[in-house]
């Protein structure tokens, strides 16, 4: 009789650690899913922040393939990455048009002759790096956005 009651005593304890366990795991579980269904994570981001991550993550792209494959797209890439910045900013002048323009136009060119396999005039491609090199383009969106949100915070 005793052994029965010290093996109905351990399925008892065994129970309730087996409980304990799901509980906690459901407990978990639970608070994952109202932490991923609360919010979005990137709502957490200044909206200023916010603003520099597509063009930024478009550079770091374009560099990471213009490190290891041809630099032709990255123009292309480029050329988005600083459209998409400067609409975010708002920014609407003649100069900033024309850089915009242009730079749809060398990003065209050159994703053109890339899927056509074809190479256009070197000075093409010099011009091409000058403007709408990630280096370029990425010290642009910076000097640009620190401009808008630093600067101009300053009286």
């Amino acid at each position: 009789m005793e052994i029965l009651s010290t093996i109905f005593s351990f399925i008892n304890y065994l129970a309730s650690f087996i409980a304990f366990i799901v509980w906690g795991i459901i407990g978990i579980i639970s608070f994952i899913v109202g932490l991923l269904s609360s919010r979005a994570f990137i709502t957490y981001i200044p909206q200023q922040v916010i603003e520099l991550i597509g063009p930024l993550a478009m550079l770091w792209v374009g560099a990471e393939v213009e490190e290891y494959y041809t630099p032709r797209p990255v123009i292309f890439l480029n050329a988005i990455a600083i459209n998409l910045h400067f609409l975010a900013l708002g920014w609407d002048s003649m100069w900033v048009r024309l850089y915009m323009n242009l730079g749809l136009i060398f990003g065209g060119l050159a994703w053109w002759s890339y899927e056509e396999e074809f190479s256009m005039h070197s000075t093409f491609y010099d011009w091409a790096r000058l403007l709408y090199g990630t280096g370029t383009c990425g010290l642009v969106i910076l000097m640009t956005w620190m401009w808008e949100h630093l600067f101009s915070a300053i009286p």
